[in-house]
C-alpha cells in the first residue's frame, strides 16, 4: 500500500464531504486517525472548483488542447483529448505548476 511505503503525509481532497459521508463521518475520522500524521483530510465546500487542482488541468486543456486545433476529417476528438491528457501526465513541470497557486497550496505537500 502506498501509505505504508511513503513517509510523507498524503492529502485527501473531499469536495462533497458533507453529502458523500453523511452518517459515516465518525467511521472516516477513525480510519484517518489510524494513519497518524501520514494522512490529512481537507474538507472543501460542496462546489469549489477554484480550490480543486483538477480544474487547472481542465483549464489548460480548454486553452491549449484539442479545442484549439480543428479536427481533420475522420479525426477522433476522444483520441485527441486522450493524447493531450497523456502529454500533461508526463510533463512534470506542468503538473507541478497546477499546484503552485496559493489557493491549492494545501494539496502541494
Amino acid at each position: 500500500m502506498w501509505l505504508r511505503q511513503n513517509p510523507r503525509p498524503a492529502s485527501g481532497n473531499w469536495p462533497q464531504a458533507r453529502s458523500v459521508l453523511r452518517g459515516k463521518a465518525k467511521m472516516v475520522e477513525k480510519y484517518v486517525e489510524g494513519f497518524g500524521e501520514r494522512l490529512e483530510l481537507h474538507p472543501l465546500p460542496t462546489y469549489a472548483p477554484d480550490v480543486n487542482p483538477d480544474e487547472f488541468v481542465w483549464s489548460y486543456m480548454k486553452n491549449n488542447g484539442v479545442s484549439k486545433k480543428p479536427l481533420k476529417k475522420d479525426e477522433s476528438l476522444r483520441k485527441g483529448m486522450e493524447e493531450d491528457l497523456l502529454m500533461i501526465q508526463f510533463n512534470r513541470p506542468l503538473v507541478r505548476s497546477f499546484f503552485r497557486a496559493k489557493i491549492v497550496a494545501y494539496a502541494a505537500d
